[in-house]
C-alpha cells in the first residue's frame, strides 16, 4: 500500500476503494489449495492470519504462503551448548511452515528417545532428554499438517559426566631422587569434552597442558619441592564440565652418603623449542666426588626416555655425525658433562625426557623439554567426508579439517573452505575463512546444492606445499521409487575386503519404530522397498549369517565367517537411500580366535602378521551384553587383519595405517585395557610417539583411545603403561598421515537393482553404479524417457522393445583416468495378461515380466498373449503338460486368448515362443495349478443387550440414597452413570443399582434399549469371497448363518465393543466368543456394532473368530462389509498386512490384506500358497 501525495486518502491497491488517512485496514489471509499462510513482511511483521493495518504512511505489506506439499525448510536452532554434563537441555529455534496448525510439529529424535514439539508463532522449544556419556546427535525434523517431512537440522551435543583419563609418567611412582625438586609430567585426555577447558594441577599448582587433540594430551609442572623422605604427589585432571581424576605417585628423597659421589642437573631443564629443534642450550650435569671436588673424566651417560630425540655433542657439526637415543660423554675440568638435544617428532609439554646416570653415582638426573609443532605442512580431512544428506537441506557432520605439521595439529592458520561443485553453501555462503583451533582443527557447517548429485568442498590454506582437504557430500532427491507405490527405499552393496559380494548377510533398518528385514543376494546387494517411515535410522549389517562369497561362480562359506556392522543413516522419504560407498566385510580367520574365560591373560596374534600381539588381561572382559565370561561360560575373541582403505568407517586426519583390525565379539569392554604390541611396518623412528585408535559407537567416530613409542630397536609399537584397548571393534594406529591421494586405476562397475535384465515397455530400469576411486562423478547415457539420475543411481524407462545399452562414466576427482561400463537391458512389449472373467488368480505383482496364474486341478481358465509389434508365428509351450495344457498351439494375431487346462497339482512355465516351438521366448506366465480347497463359514449377528429398568426418572427427587435404576435380566448396569460433581449429576452405582447421590435426585438416563449389529446379505458375501477374493487361491466357501444373539459385551459402557492384541484377553471380546462361538465351522465371523468412532474390525492371526464392524476400518477408500469380511478372515487364516515388515514382499496397494486396499482386490503368488499349500 502507498500513501498518493498531495491527497487525503489511502488507495489499496488491487482493491479499488479509497480510505481516509490514520483508517485501520483488516487484512486476512486466506489459504489455497496447494499452499498456506506464513507471515506478513515488509513494512509489518506478523504471524496472524489476520491483521489492521492503520494507513498513516507509506506502506508494503507481504503475505508469505508456503508450499504445503512441499518439504519444509530445517529448523533454524538457536544457540545453545554443546558439552554439558546435565541429563537433559533447552533447545528451541525458528520453523518455516503454516501458521495456527496444531498437527504441525518438530519431530526430535535422538540416543535417548523420539519427542514431538508443538510449534507456536513460528517456533519451538523443549527440554530434550539426553543419554549419558556419549555423543548425541539430534535430529530436529519439520512435519507439516499434511504429513510431509523436511529435511533435519541436526545438532551433536556432548553429555559428559565422565572423568579426565590421567597418568603420571614422570617421576615414576616408587623412585628414589636425591635433588631437592622434580618435574612432574604425564598424559592426559578426555574422550568427550575432549581439549576444551582440560587442566591439570600437582599438588594443587596449576600445571601446563598441551591438550593435543583432546585425546592425546601432555603437562608438565616444574620444579616441584621434595622434601627428604618419602613424598606423596597428587596430580588431578579436570575437564571444561568439572569431572575430575586423581593420580598419585610417591617419590622418595635421600640423602647422597657421605662417602659417595654425586650427579647435579645444572643447566638446561625446561625448555621449548619447535619439533625436531635443537634446544638453544645443551643440558649439562656436574659429577662430584664424595668430597666435594669435580669429578674429572668420568664417564656420563645421556638417554632419551620419551618421543624420538637425539642427543649428540657440543661440537657436532652440520653433516656430521648423526645423533641417537643414546650418548655417552665424559667430564671436563669442572666435572661438567654437556649435550645438545634435538627434540623429537611430537608437540607436547614435558613430553621430551632424558635419564642421565653414570656408574657408580648414586641416583638418576631428569631433564624435561616441551616441543611446540612446527610451520603448517600439510591439511587433511578431519571428518564429515563422504556423507549423504537430502539435496538442498543440511548435512549432518560438519566439515572439520586438520592443519598439522605431518604429526601435530598447528592452530591460528586461516583455512579457506570453498564450495567448487553441485552448488552448496557455508554460512549462505560459497566461501568462508575460518581460523584452526588449539587443535589444528577448522570446521564449518555444510549446506547443500539443490540438486542431487555430488557436492564438493575444498579447504586450504596460504602457503600450503601440498593440495587441498577434499570433502564429498552427495546430495540424495525425493523422488518415486521403481515399483509403483512405492515412495522410499534403501540400496546397498556388501562385499568381502578382496571385493567380492558376499551373498546371505542379513540386514535389519529400524527407522521410524518399525523394522525392515532382508539379505544380500549372489551379487553383494539389498534393497529394502516400500519403506514408510523416514528421518535417523540404524542399519544393522550381519556378515555373521554370510553364506556364500564370490558371486555366481564363488563358494560357500561357513556361518561366521564375518562381523557385523552398525551404521546410522538419515532416510530420505520418497528417494533411493544408499550409503555412500560398498560395504567392505573382512573375513574372520578362525586360526585367529581364541577361548578367554577371564582366569588367564591371553595373547592374540593375526595369522601372517609377524610381530602383531594383543594381550588380554585375567578377569579384564565385559560382553557388550553385560555378562562376564567365566570358565562355564568362555568367550571366544579373535583379531582379524582389515586393509586401512576397506575399513567401514571413514578414518579421521588423514591417518593412513599400513593395516587396520577388528576385534570381535564387538562392543565388548576391557578394563585393564589391552596391551598392543603392534609392528612398526611405517618405519617410525626408534623412540617415536604412537597413538591407537578405536571406533567408539557412542560418538560414532575414531578416538585416540592409547598411546604408546615405538621400541629402541625401531621394530614394534607398544602402549604406554596404563593404556591400551579398552573396547573391541575397529582399530587402527597413527601417524602416519597422508598427504595426498595417490592415483590409482578407475574401476566401475554397475548392478541392475531390479528383478531381470528383461523388462516390458513401460517398466522403470534402476541401476546402480560403484566407481572407484571415490570420490569422482558418474554420468549416465542411454536411458529412455524419463530418465533420472541421482549420481550413482539411475532409473529409466523405454517406450519401444529392443535390446537397450545404458552407459555409466565414472570420473575420479584424484585420478586423470576415467571408466565406462556398459550394461544391457532386454525390452519386450509381448507379454501375458489377465483374461476377462477369469476364473482364478492372477499376479503381475511379484513378477511383472513372467506373471503367476493359478488354475484349478480338473478345472479350466484362460489368460491372454498379447504379442505387442510382433508379427511373426507365435508358439505357446507349456514347459510341462502334465500340470497343465493350453490352446491354441499358436498364432499369428497381435492379441490371443488361450484356454488353460488344469491337469494335476504342480507348477511350471507357459511361452509364447517365436518361429517354431523352440524359437526365441516372447513372453512367460507361471502357471500352479492347485486342488480346490473347501472351507466353513458361520456368520452370527451380535445384538448389545441393554435392559435397565427406570425405577425413578430423571429429575426426580427421591432423596439420598434411593435407587433410580436397577439392573434388567443381565444383572448388569447398562446405562452412563451420570455422576459428574453436584449441580450436574452425583449419581451412584451400587452394584445392581444406580442410586441419587447427596443431592438426592436421579441425575441418569436409563438405557434399555438393544442396539443391533450391522447386517450384510449371506450371498453378498458369499459371492464376493468365492468370486473376488479366495477363488484366486482356488478357494470355495460355503456359508451358514446362525441365530442373532445378544450379548452384553459393552462391560465399559462406551457404547462399542473394544477390540486389542490382547485377542484371548480382552473381557468384550471373550464375551461375545463364548456367547457366539461354533467351533464345528473353520472359521467364525461375528457382526457386531462399532459406531463411527475409530473402532474397527479386528481378528487374531491363524484364530477362528473375526469381528466386523458395519463401519469398517479399511476406510481409505471405503471398503464394503463383504470386503472387511475377507480381510478380517484372511488374518485368522495367517496372512497379515503386506504393508507391515513381515510381508513387505507382497505388498501393493491391490492386495486384499493391504490396510488401505484400493480396487480391484488381489492375492499374491505367496499368499495362494499360504491359504492352498
Amino acid at each position: 500500500m502507498r500513501t498518493p501525495t498531495g491527497a487525503a486518502v489511502i488507495v489499496a491497491d488491487g482493491d479499488g476503494f479509497e480510505y481516509a488517512i490514520n483508517t485501520g485496514v483488516q487484512l486476512n489471509a486466506v489459504d489455497a489449495a496447494d499452499s498456506c499462510f506464513l507471515r506478513w513482511g515488509g513494512d509489518v511483521s506478523s504471524m496472524n492470519r489476520s491483521i489492521n493495518v492503520t494507513l498513516n504512511t507509506a506502506k508494503f505489506v507481504l503475505a508469505e504462503f508456503v508450499n504445503r506439499f512441499a518439504p519444509p525448510p530445517a529448523p533454524m536452532l538457536d544457540g545453545h551448548a554443546v558439552r554439558t554434563s546435565a541429563n537433559s537441555i533447552l533447545m528451541g529455534g525458528g520453523v518455516q511452515t503454516c501458521q495456527n496448525d496444531a498437527a504441525a510439529v518438530v519431530e526430535v529424535d535422538g540416543p535417548a528417545g523420539v519427542v514431538n514439539a508443538p510449534i507456536v508463532n513460528g517456533r519451538f522449544n523443549l527440554n530434550v532428554a539426553l543419554s549419558a556419556n556419549r555423543t548425541n546427535t539430534l535430529y530436529f525434523t519439520v512435519v507439516t499438517r499434511d504429513g510431509v517431512r523436511g529435511a533435519p537440522a541436526t545438532t551433536i551435543i556432548t553429555q559428559d559426566g565422565q572423568a579426565p583419563a590421567l597418568f603420571v609418567d614422570f617421576p615414576p611412582d616408587g623412585s628414589e631422587v636425591t635433588n631437592d625438586v622434580t618435574d612432574v609430567a604425564g598424559r592426559v585426555s578426555d574422550m568427550l569434552t575432549g581439549f576444551l577447558g582440560l587442566t591439570v594441577t600437582v599438588n594443587g599448582q596449576p600445571a601446563i597442558v598441551d591438550a593435543g587433540i583432546g585425546t592425546n594430551g601432555t603437562f608438565v609442572r616444574s620444579s616441584v619441592p621434595l622434601a627428604m623422605g618419602a613424598n606423596a604427589i597428587t596430580a588431578v585432571a579436570m575437564d571444561a564440565l568439572g569431572n575430575t581424576r586423581q593420580r598419585m605417585v610417591t617419590v622418595t628423597r635421600i640423602a647422597v652418603p657421605a662417602n659417595m659421589p654425586q650427579m647435579a642437573a645444572m643447566a638446561g631443564n625446561g625448555q621449548m623449542e619447535r619439533i625436531h629443534g635443537v634446544l638453544p642450550d645443551p643440558i649439562a650435569v656436574q659429577v662430584l666426588r664424595a668430597d666435594g671436588t669435580p669429578f674429572v673424566d668420568k664417564v656420563v651417560t645421556f638417554t632419551v626416555e620419551r618421543s624420538d630425540g637425539q642427543l649428540f655433542g657440543e661440537t657436532a657439526v652440520a653433516g656430521g655425525p648423526v645423533g641417537g637415543l643414546m650418548f655417552q660423554t665424559r667430564t671436563d675440568e669442572q666435572g661438567m658433562a654437556r649435550a645438545q638435544w634435538q627434540l623429537g617428532s611430537d608437540a607436547g609439554c614435558g613430553n621430551n625426557r632424558v635419564t642421565v646416570t653414570s656408574t657408580g653415582i648414586a641416583g638418576t638426573t631428569f631433564f624435561c623439554a616441551s616441543a611446540t609443532p612446527g610451520p603448517a605442512a600439510q591439511i587433511n580431512v578431519g571428518t564429515g567426508n563422504y556423507q549423504k544428506a537430502e539435496a538442498g537441506g543440511p548435512a549432518a557432520l560438519a566439515l572439520r579439517a586438520w592443519v598439522n605439521d605431518a604429526c601435530n595439529g598447528v592452530s591460528g592458520v586461516p583455512v579457506t573452505f570453498t564450495v567448487t561443485r553441485g552448488g552448496g553453501r557455508i554460512n549462505d555462503r560459497t566461501s568462508l575463512t575460518v581460523p584452526t583451533s588449539d587443535t589444528g582443527h577448522a570446521s564449518v557447517d555444510f549446506v547443500l546444492g539443490p540438486d542431487a548429485g555430488t557436492n564438493i568442498v575444498e579447504a586450504d590454506f596460504p602457503t600450503n606445499p601440498g593440495g587441498p582437504a577434499r570433502f564429498v557430500v552427495f546430495g540424495v532427491e525425493r523422488m518415486l521409487g521403481r515399483f509403483e507405490g512405492v515412495a522410499t527405499r534403501f540400496i546397498g552393496v556388501v562385499h568381502d575386503n578382496s571385493e567380492q559380494p558376499l551373498q546371505g548377510a542379513a540386514i535389519t533398518l529400524g527407522v521410524g519404530g518399525q523394522g525392515y528385514f532382508t539379505s544380500t543376494d549372489v551379487n553383494g546387494l539389498f534393497v529394502l522397498d516400500d519403506i514408510q517411515e523416514s528421518g535417523p535410522a540404524d542399519l544393522f549389517i550381519d556378515g555373521r549369517t554370510a553364506n556364500h562369497v564370490g558371486g555366481v561362480n564363488g563358494e560357500d562359506i561357513p556361518a561366521g565367517s564375518f562381523p557385523s556392522l552398525h551404521f546410522e543413516p538419515v532416510i530420505i522419504p520418497r528417494a533411493d537411500n544408499a550409503l555412500p560407498m560398498t560395504v567392505m566385510m573382512p573375513p574372520l580367520n578362525p586360526n585367529n580366535a581364541r577361548l578367554f574365560d577371564n582366569t588367564q591373560d591371553v595373547e592374540l596374534t593375526v595369522e601372517g602378521i609377524a610381530g602383531l600381539r594383543m594381550i588380554v588381561k585375567a578377569g579384564s572382559m565385559t560382553r557388550a551384553n553385560g555378562t562376564v565370561p567365566s570358565p562355564a561360560d568362555p568367550a571366544t575373541i579373535s583379531l582379524n587383519q582389515v586393509h586401512h582403505d576397506k575399513v567401514p568407517m571413514p578414518m579421521p586426519d588423514g591417518a593412513a595405517p599400513p593395516f587396520a583390525w577388528t576385534l570381535q565379539p564387538g562392543g565388548s569392554t576391557f578394563d585393564p585395557p589391552i596391551e598392543i604390541h603392534y609392528p612398526n611396518m611405517s618405519g617410525l623412528a626408534p623412540g617415536s610417539i604412537a597413538y591407537f585408535l578405536s571406533f567408539n559407537h557412542d560418538t560414532m567416530r575414531f578416538e585416540i583411545v592409547a598411546s604408546g613409542s615405538v621400541a629402541t630397536d625401531g621394530s614394534i609399537i607398544r602402549t604406554d603403561p596404563g593404556a591400551g584397548l579398552s573396547i573391541a571393534g575397529w582399530g587402527c594406529n597413527c601417524p602416519p598421515y597422508s598427504v595426498t591421494a595417490d592415483c590409482v586405476n578407475c574401476t566401475l562397475e554397475v548392478i541392475n537393482l531390479g528383478p531381470s535384465d528383461t523388462v516390458l515397455v513401460g517398466d522403470v530400469v534402476s541401476l546402480l553404479g560403484n566407481g572407484e576411486p571415490d570420490p569422482g562423478t558418474m554420468t549416465w547415457t542411454g536411458g529412455g524417457t524419463p530418465a533420472s539420475g541421482g549420481g550413482v543411481t539411475f532409473s529409466t524407462q523405454f517406450a519401444t522393445p529392443g535390446v537397450k545399452t545404458i552407459t555409466a562414466a565414472w570420473d575420479p576427482d584424484d585420478s586423470d583416468e576415467d571408466c565406462e561400463f556398459e550394461y544391457e537391458i532386454t525390452v519386450v512389449d509381448a507379454k501375458f495378461k489377465e483374461a476377462p472373467g477369469t476364473a482364478h488368480g492372477f499376479d503381475d505383482h511379484t513378477d511383472a515380466v513372467k506373471p503367476h496364474k493359478s488354475l484349478e486341478k480338473g478345472g479350466q481358465d484362460a489368460i491372454v498373449a498379447d504379442l505387442g509389434a510382433n508379427t511373426d508365428q507365435v508358439f505357446f509351450v507349456s514347459a510341462n503338460e502334465n500340470f497343465f495344457t493350453a490352446l491354441p498351439e499358436t498364432s499369428g494375431a497381435a492379441m490371443e486368448t488361450l484356454t488353460l487346462d488344469g491337469v494335476d497339482i504342480g507348477f511350471t512355465e507357459l511361452t509364447a515362443n517365436v518361429g517354431s516351438a523352440a524359437g526365441d521366448e516372447a513372453a512367460a506366465a507361471q502357471i500352479s495349478v492347485y486342488n480346490k480347497v473347501g472351507k466353513t463359514l458361520m456368520i452370527r449377528l451380535i445384538n448389545e443387550q441393554n435392559d435397565d429398568v427406570e425405577v425413578a426418572a430423571p429429575g426426580a427427587n427421591v432423596g439420598a440414597g434411593s435407587t433410580c435404576i436397577t439392573a434388567g435380566g443381565n444383572t448388569f448396569i447398562d446405562s452412563i452413570i451420570n455422576d459428574t460433581p453436584i449441580g450436574a449429576g452425583d449419581d451412584v452405582i451400587m452394584g445392581m443399582t444406580v442410586t441419587a447421590g447427596p443431592d438426592g435426585i436421579c441425575d441418569t438416563t436409563v438405557n434399555n434399549v438393544d442396539v443391533p449389529g450391522t447386517d450384510v446379505a449371506d450371498a453378498t458375501v458369499l459371492n464376493y469371497m468365492n468370486t473376488v477374493a479366495y477363488n484366486q487361491a482356488v478357494v470355495e466357501w460355503t456359508i451358514t448363518r446362525m441365530p442373532a444373539v445378544t450379548v452384553n459385551f459393552d462391560l465399559n459402557r462406551d457404547g462399542k465393543i473394544n477390540v486389542d492384541t490382547a485377542f484371548l484377553a480382552n473381557p468384550e471380546m471373550q464375551a461375545v466368543r463364548d456367547a457366539a462361538k461354533d467351533d464345528t465351522f473353520d472359521r467364525n465371523v461375528f457382526l457386531v456394532d462399532g459406531p463411527t468412532d475409530g473402532s474397527y474390525g479386528f481378528a487374531g492371526f491363524n484364530q477362528r473368530y473375526a469381528f466386523v464392524h458395519g463401519d469398517t476400518h479399511i476406510s481409505s477408500p471405503p471398503q464394503s462389509m463383504e470386503n472387511t469380511i475377507a480381510h478380517e478372515v484372511g488374518h485368522t487364516l495367517g496372512m497379515c498386512h503386506p504393508d507391515s515388515a513381515a510381508c513387505i514382499s507382497d505388498d501393493d496397494m491391490m492386495n486384499l490384506m493391504h490396510s488401505v486396499a484400493t480396487n480391484p482386490m488381489r492375492l499374491r503368488k505367496a499368499q495362494w500358497d499360504q491359504l492352498n499349500p
